[in-house]
């Protein structure tokens, strides 16, 4: 039998009608009603990895994940990268703070340029994806002691953010 023969296609309902589709179609055959867009993995795919960032990076120095992220992300590791944002060195991340009022101030929708400003200085940044359209943009402050904020910009709007330890 035929690889492509419709027995072997797989099918959906319509979100719309409820009419079984093949998995494959753009829109319904009846009603018309567009797919919706699959996303949901790449946004999941992202923010695992900004956890596990976050993580790395404040238990273990950039230890484990930075040989990762240099892979993914070109030739310099997640060390090098705040020299690349305004020159920032290893003391000028130490010495941002951030708390848990201007967290809490930060809102979904914001461009990242608003989010500085509450927090009063740049945030390092982590990773930098472009997919299409869509550029993904993830930021960090971090605190000398302890606490930390991040943020996931789409296209300069801010989609999600995350805090440990601030107060």
């Amino acid at each position: 039998m035929n690889e492509d023969s419709p027995k072997n296609v797989k099918l959906i309902d319509c979100p719309n009608c409820g009419t079984p589709i093949a998995k494959t179609a753009r829109t319904c055959p009846k009603c018309g009603q567009e797919k919706p867009k699959q996303k949901a993995s790449f946004e999941w795919v992202v923010y695992l990895l900004l956890i596990a960032i976050v993580w790395d990076n404040h238990f273990n120095n950039h230890g484990f994940f930075a040989p990762l992220i240099s892979s993914l992300i070109g030739e310099n590791s997640v060390t090098d990268l705040p020299a690349q944002k305004d020159n920032l060195n290893e003391q000028d991340i130490k010495k941002t703070i951030v708390t848990l009022r201007e967290y809490q101030e930060v809102s979904t929708g914001m461009s990242y340029q608003e989010v500085a400003r509450i927090i009063g200085t740049e945030g390092v940044e982590l990773f930098r994806t472009t997919s299409g359209s869509l550029e993904t943009v993830i930021y960090q402050w971090s605190n000398e002691g302890m606490g930390s904020m991040s943020a996931t910009f789409n296209n300069d709007k801010l989609d999600s953010k995350g805090q440990y330890g601030l107060q």
